[in-house]
């Protein structure tokens, strides 16, 4: 296969990808409405149609440290999921050499999880600052205090996220590299393609189950909704973003 036809495999792939993925957080939110007995979101409100919204919407400036390079966060993120994306695809896998190896996946992600810390240390939400008048109620802070922002809570979930929520998504990821007997995605494939897919085996069967629970935590899906803040009223570091750089934050999370 020469070069040309790999990166018009990837190339269209990517496009296929994009596509599809803005329509899985309808599905998302319409299985969750299921399960509660809601009727829940149309399927293409959640994906499609908002990242339409944001995309059109005027850009503000937030109310941020480093204002340009916190929009630019989301787009980043986009890019890093867009190569963790290719390079993954089988015609990729042979022109990158040691790109397309477990460890590149790895810290690609990790790359990913540190930006969404970015995110939240970023961020100062007005809805969180204090008032600029003592309080009068026992037990208030007064003026002067320290102020505190929610999004400071959002950045102790990524960080615990990054310490202990992703190991189980990692411990499931290198199962097939004990079972290869290496870390290079060209000679797991290529040992599968001999003795069989590893799913069908019991440390695969075990894999994909620790696999599952790990992947929602990366996702920050429910129950382990480490970053979004609903608790506290508000989406944590995502209430800044507005605009298209709200767009960029829902095609990389949904991609």
């Amino acid at each position: 296969m020469n070069m040309l036809t790999s990166i018009g495999y990837v190339i269209g792939a990517f496009i296929i990808a994009s596509i599809v993925c803005l329509w899985l957080p309808g599905i998302e939110k319409k299985t969750e409405a299921r399960v509660q007995q809601r009727l829940g979101p149309q399927v293409s409100s959640p994906g499609f149609y908002t990242t339409l919204k944001f995309l059109f919407k005027q850009v503000l400036k937030p109310n941020a440290i480093l204002p340009k390079v916190y929009n630019m966060l989301p787009l980043i993120t986009l890019l890093v999921v867009a190569v963790l994306f290719i390079i993954i695809v089988p015609q990729v896998m042979a022109a990158w050499g040691p790109f397309a190896s477990l460890v590149a996946v790895v810290g690609l992600l990790k790359l990913e999880e540190v930006l969404y810390v970015f995110m939240s240390s970023f961020s100062r939400s007005f809805l969180s600052k204090t008032m600029p008048f003592p309080d009068q109620i026992k037990g208030g802070k007064h003026l002067g205090a320290t102020q505190s922002y929610f999004e400071e809570l959002s950045a102790n979930r990524a960080l615990k996220l990054i310490s202990y929520g992703s190991l189980p998504f990692y411990i499931a990821l290198f199962i097939p590299a004990i079972m290869s007997g290496s870390i290079n995605l060209l000679d797991i494939v290529a040992v599968q393609q001999a003795t069989g897919p590893f799913l069908f085996s019991v440390p695969g069967i075990l894999g994909t189950i620790v696999f599952f629970i790990g992947f929602l935590i990366i996702l920050n899906s429910n129950p382990f909704a480490f970053l979004e803040g609903h608790s506290d009223v508000i989406q944590g570091p995502l209430l800044e973003y507005m605009a298209k750089y709200r767009a960029f934050y829902v095609m990389a999370h949904a991609l």
